[in-house]
């Protein structure tokens, strides 16, 4: 009788711990099933390149280019998304203007551009400006901000809300709660 009571005892934890163990394990592999969706929902790249430069122009004249340290290709969203931006435009006379940024995107249909992340620009007569968020829109020549923008020149520094450059003429206006310092 001992032993029947050992051996349904032995049974009886055998089969818990079987079951125990299925649980466990199939808890597990749904979880692992679950990242595997996530991943594979990111957006795919069409393409991927590293150090690239993309080259606009209108009528023979260079317009904007774009370097990147890393650029990724949707080619059915119409879109090209950037890592560490460089990009220069050129006014009609020649001078240049630079903005640097951590990411940035360009729609390859319109040529619309927007920048994103500790973004710093220079104009050809030594103007700096910086802020955190930019959208170039080419039709107009003209990058927009709604964000905080700092400006600095030789010997003063402008800060406000929002701005407007216009790239042909190489204007900036500051749009609201402007201060100044300096000269």
């Amino acid at each position: 009788m001992r032993r029947l009571t050992t051996l349904l005892s032995f049974l009886l934890v055998f089969t818990v711990g079987s079951i125990a163990f299925s649980l466990l394990r199939n808890v597990g592999e749904g979880e692992r099933q679950e990242d595997r969706k996530a991943t594979l929902q990111l957006p795919k790249a069409d393409m991927v390149m590293t150090n690239v430069k993309f080259v606009d122009s209108r009528q023979g004249k260079r317009n904007w280019v774009v370097q990147s340290r890393t650029a990724r290709l949707f080619k059915d969203k119409n879109r090209a998304a950037f890592e560490g931006v460089h990009i220069t435009f050129f006014a009609r006379d020649g001078r240049e203007m630079h903005l640097y940024s951590n990411s940035g995107e360009l729609d390859t249909d319109t040529r619309d551009m927007t920048a994103a992340g500790d973004i710093r620009g220079r104009s050809s007569d030594g103007l700096e400006f910086f802020t955190s968020t930019l959208k170039y829109t080419y039709e107009k020549r003209e990058i927009t901000t709604g964000d905080p923008v700092k400006i600095v020149g030789s010997g003063f520094e402008t800060e406000g809300i929002g701005m407007t450059v216009d790239v042909e003429r190489e204007t900036v206006e500051l749009l609201n709660q402007v201060r100044a310092t300096g000269n």
